[in-house]
């Protein structure tokens, strides 16, 4: 779509398409010394062990602070907050509404579908027609539905838990070096439980789900079906490269 008032929204979606990438490369990266025991078994004696560590945990920031970028509401922020602003506005919605049912319409506009009706007459005609408009308002129905669904999805508990967490973490020992976090003191003073420690996993579960998130929103707004299951492949066969061309004998 080219449409001079999605400029903004494809402005947001080319940084977030960098920040989803780097995404999958930090999951790929970090996969074989996260979670492969006998790969991490043979640093367990060695010096190497204390620089495989590092690595890890340099890992885990840089995966947190991917997360916290494309999630962050800071109002300037190219991010996915205030993607879903822009896309939530009236104008917008009409217009995705309205790309969606000129689509379907357009089938209307093919030379085979125009053949038959000069074949058939204008009786086959309007009813081609109607079929059409029908199909298009279903679509459009659909649309809003689902557009509707993947709106509400962060808004899941679970997901807020699990990003209050990431949140948390990175406020904490990233962004500052602290005890407690603005957002434990207001919890505390509120008398709210405490938000829950990070636990090792809940960084790729909290990226899984962005990215999966961003793709659906693509495929929303553009009809652009931007699996990343390719990207991950491929930045897989890069990180097993690299980790088996260290020493088989690690000091």
């Amino acid at each position: 779509m080219t449409d001079h008032r999605l400029a903004k929204i494809f402005r947001l979606i080319e940084d977030i398409d960098d920040d989803c990438s780097t995404a999958i490369q930090c999951l790929e990266i970090s996969r074989k010394i996260t979670y492969d025991a006998q790969y991490l078994k043979r640093f367990s004696s060695s010096y190497s062990a204390h620089v495989i560590e590092y690595l890890q945990y340099a890992m885990l920031r840089d995966g947190i602070s991917i997360f916290c970028r494309m999630w962050d509401t800071d109002k300037d922020s190219h991010s996915l907050p205030n993607l879903l602003i822009e896309l939530e506005r009236d104008e917008i919605t009409s217009l995705l509404k309205e790309n969606v049912q000129s689509f379907v319409l357009q089938k209307g506009e093919r030379p085979a579908y125009i053949n038959l009706v000069d074949k058939y007459g204008e009786s086959y005609a309007q009813d081609f027609r109607a079929s059409l408009k029908k199909k298009a308002d279903e679509a459009v129905s659909h649309f809003m539905k689902t557009f509707g669904e993947l709106i509400n999805r962060p808004k899941e508990s679970n997901f807020i838990e699990l990003k209050d967490q990431l949140f948390n973490w990175r406020n904490q020992r990233i962004s500052h070096r602290t005890e407690k976090t603005r957002a434990d003191r207001k919890r505390e003073k509120s008398g709210v439980p405490p938000i829950e420690p990070l636990k090792w996993g809940k960084m790729d579960e909290a990226l899984k789900f962005t990215i999966k998130f961003y793709e659906d929103i693509r495929i929303q707004v553009d009809g652009m079906n931007i699996s990343s299951q390719d990207t991950h492949r491929v930045w897989s066969v890069y990180a097993e490269s690299f980790w088996n061309s260290i020493s088989e004998s690690p000091r």
